[in-house]
């Protein structure tokens, strides 16, 4: 598994770090991530998106990122943006998160049965400027507390690297 560590070790780029997160991120504690930065108008944009398995990354990106039809942002990510704390809930019927998810994500919701969700933001100096979100399918135990630590831990991370 890669650690935090090695999510930023000889990366050149912000791009290479974030997508690098993302991946690591997908793989474990979740299986599906999405990395949003906030605009100067505070809107969050998708900038990574990931999955444990390459064909529902592939079909997730195209959903997320589509430039003719801009996903909103879920609102896991926006009640992070807008208190600053991590958002950490299991997940007991997928059709719920329709309430919480923009359409772009439903369909993938829907096949996974999704287990549980975990956002957290990227905070730098003190305003909340991305979110991480996290879904884990069905077949596997809602987040924890030591999940939601490790992802705040390595959002902090990547809000440092945001400055460098």
């Amino acid at each position: 598994m890669r650690t935090a560590s090695t999510v930023f070790e000889g990366a050149v780029d912000l791009h290479t770090v974030i997508d690098r997160a993302s991946r690591t991120l997908a793989r474990d504690p979740g299986d599906m991530c999405v990395i949003s930065l906030a605009s100067p108008t505070e809107d969050l944009t998708p900038v990574s998106v990931a999955h444990r398995r390459r064909g529902a990354a592939r079909d997730l990106r195209r959903s997320v990122r589509d430039a003719h039809n801009p996903t909103p942002p879920d609102a896991f990510s926006r009640a992070v943006q807008c208190t600053g704390t991590a958002v950490k809930m299991p997940v007991s019927s997928s059709r719920v998160l329709r309430l919480w998810l923009p359409p772009a994500y439903w369909g993938y919701v829907e096949r996974s049965c999704v287990s549980g969700v975990l956002a957290a933001g990227l905070k730098r100096r003190g305003r909340v400027v991305g979110t991480v979100l996290l879904l884990r399918d069905g077949d596997r135990a809602a987040f924890g507390e030591a999940d939601q630590a490790y992802v705040t831990a390595l959002a902090d991370r990547l809000a440092v690297a945001l400055d460098g």
